[in-house]
């Protein structure tokens, strides 16, 4: 209203459509709320906090009801820089969280979270979500504990067994196959820490296996479904070794068997080379003995 001489001007404007947008908004707003709510997936969204381009820490822009268990005490909106963070599982993911936001990689990893005695294993996922990051957390605890059940059962065998699962390129072709789980014999034949082979790439740990059949073997067993078995020496890397290596289909990936025969085979090529050696000196001796007789008759002769 606008006063004008003695009286005043009264403008009136509908605004039922902005209101019912504003309204459709805080609506759209409330279901996305409550999906995020619903999730047993927890979900934090980070805008990062910069100093001369440089980030110093982070802004919570989201967090659902599941991440509030790990997240206790953090609030929409309140600024939280990475050398006040006393959180240790986000500090621990510090360096992480700033290359996702950087470079705009995926990150994933598997955590183990102890809150109130409790002990939860989650599936850790940040991805960068404009100057920020979006974190999912899966609760992954039944299938570690499946795994560590799985795991002490495959200890109890006396050759080396893993599990290989298929990585494939956009064509699906198979170009890799990741180590999945695998056993302490496993971890020991191939002389390292069961920790530093999960979730590696064979090619990639060990680049000869592209100079045999081997990881052509395993592809066929996978793609289709025949056993695969052979004996063979592996020269590269510094292992030099015989193994003898079972491979049977599980899923998109293959369960391999195998163990190392190089003491077997060193004792099998003893033999060979005494047989061999035995063979020679018995041809020698047949030779010396030949001489011999001919040697005789001729004696024999002038004796005569």
């Amino acid at each position: 209203a606008v006063k004008q001489g003695d009286g005043m001007v009264v403008t009136i404007t509908d605004i039922s459509e902005s209101k019912a947008n504003e309204k459709k908004l805080v609506d759209y707003q409330n279901v996305i709320e409550g999906i995020l709510n619903s999730s047993y997936t927890g979900i934090i969204g980070l805008k990062a906090i910069r100093e001369n381009d440089r980030i110093t820490g982070f802004k919570v822009k989201m967090v659902n009801a599941e991440a509030m268990f790990l997240f206790t005490g953090f609030h929409i909106g309140t600024p939280i820089l990475f050398s006040d963070l006393k959180h240790l599982f986000l500090k621990e993911l510090e360096d992480q969280i700033k290359d996702v936001i950087t470079y705009g990689r995926i990150f994933k990893t598997e955590k183990e979270y102890v809150a109130n005695g409790k002990k939860t294993w989650y599936k850790v996922i940040i991805k960068k979500w404009d100057d920020g990051a979006v974190i999912n957390l899966v609760d992954i605890t039944e299938r570690k504990n499946s795994e560590k059940l799985v795991i002490s059962i495959l200890n109890s065998s006396f050759n080396g067994i893993t599990l290989l699962s298929a990585i494939r390129d956009h064509n699906h072709k198979i170009v890799d196959l990741e180590y999945t789980m695998l056993n302490d014999v496993a971890a020991h034949i191939l002389k390292k820490e069961p920790k530093d082979l999960k979730g590696k790439r064979m090619l990639e740990e060990f680049p000869g296996v592209a100079n045999t059949d081997h990881f052509i073997n395993y592809v066929k067993t996978i793609e289709t479904g025949e056993p695969y078995r052979s004996e063979f020496f592996y020269p590269y890397e510094g292992y030099n070794a015989w193994y003898r290596v079972s491979g049977v289909k599980l899923g998109d990936g293959v369960v391999a068997t195998f163990e190392d025969i190089t003491s077997r085979k060193l004792a099998e090529q003893a033999i060979i080379d005494k047989n061999k050696a035995l063979a020679e000196a018995n041809t020698q001796l047949e030779q010396a003995q030949q001489e011999l007789k001919i040697v005789n008759a001729g004696l024999e002769k002038k004796v005569e």
